[in-house]
């Protein structure tokens, strides 16, 4: 069935200064749009520098602009938003047939990966960093929490819980090292944290027709021991709590995250085949393609 977009005018959201902070990759220069719990639009400017080394990385205030008439005008926001729960490029929250909003995040005070030896080490493919792999079951449970905020509706506080992400042979690909101004490599604490690109959690929720809630994951093809290569998998749940593998998106050499596309929001899932965006080669030199998924 054909897809019919229509491009508006541009509309300036916010310009940032130029000075020494926002000259860093990555300050300001990446935009995440979602509609809050409200149905509001919302525009996160994001203000941390880009790189691997994550404790002592450029930093300059996150910006927040909301439109409260679809996108022709915005405002900046003083409410800070918890952007723990921006696991993909989707919308973070999943709002179920049943009236239940759920949102996933990363588990504030998870540890960095220690004690446990890596399976592999490789350049990530702008050689900002160097990287260690591990197997998903062997990285300690402290460093790997993953949290369900459930809510009955969306003035209700959410309850927290604990997931369990039960694939444990999935591979991960972690920053060890991280490239200084001065050209050289130095140790970073090894965080198992949701970038955009290698998300090690779960993104991109949808709930499917029969119930169930399905969503994307990502990891190291354990078939590749020389270069980052992303495989794209699709979990499934029953309850938002405890996941399983579903089935594979992706596992072709150099393919990068996938997102689902459930449809509208607020619309039921179709109930035909649904889709997976994915990226293919790396940022900046990538195509975007579709795959329509099979029965499961």
């Amino acid at each position: 069935m054909p897809i019919q977009m229509i491009i508006s005018e541009p509309t300036l959201v916010y310009s940032p200064p130029v000075n020494e902070a926002t000259q860093r990759w990555g300050v300001y220069s990446i935009p995440r749009l979602w509609r809050d719990i409200s149905g509001r639009l919302v525009v996160r400017f994001n203000g941390e520098q880009d790189c691997a080394d994550l404790e002592n990385m450029q930093r300059a205030p996150n910006l927040f602009f909301v439109s409260d008439d679809e996108g022709e005008s915005w405002h900046e926001s003083e409410h800070e938003y918890d952007i723990s729960i921006l696991q993909g490029i989707g919308s973070p929250y999943l709002r179920r047939r049943c009236g239940e909003i759920l949102a996933f995040r990363e588990a504030p005070g998870n540890r960095p990966v220690s004690g446990v030896p890596f399976r592999k080490k490789f350049s990530h493919p702008n050689g900002e960093a160097v990287l260690h792999t591990y197997r998903w079951e062997d990285i300690p449970p402290e460093c790997r929490r993953f949290e369900l905020l459930r809510r009955r509706s969306p003035d209700s506080i959410p309850e927290i819980l604990q997931t369990d992400i039960g694939f444990g042979s999935r591979e991960l690909a972690v920053n060890a090292l991280a490239l200084t101004d001065s050209g050289d490599y130095v140790p970073v604490s090894e965080y198992l944290k949701p970038f955009i690109f290698k998300n090690p959690y779960l993104s991109s929720p949808v709930e499917l027709p029969d119930g169930c809630i399905a969503a994307v994951c990502c990891g190291q093809s354990p078939n590749v021991a020389d270069r980052w290569c992303s495989e794209v998998y699709l979990m499934e749940s029953a309850d938002g709590v405890l996941w399983k593998k579903r089935g594979d998106i992706a596992k072709i050499t150099g393919e990068l995250e996938a997102h689902c596309i459930p449809g509208s929001p607020g619309e039921p899932p179709p109930a035909g085949p649904w889709y997976c965006t994915r990226w293919k080669g790396y940022p900046g030199n990538a195509a975007g393609a579709a795959r329509r998924s099979a029965p499961p």
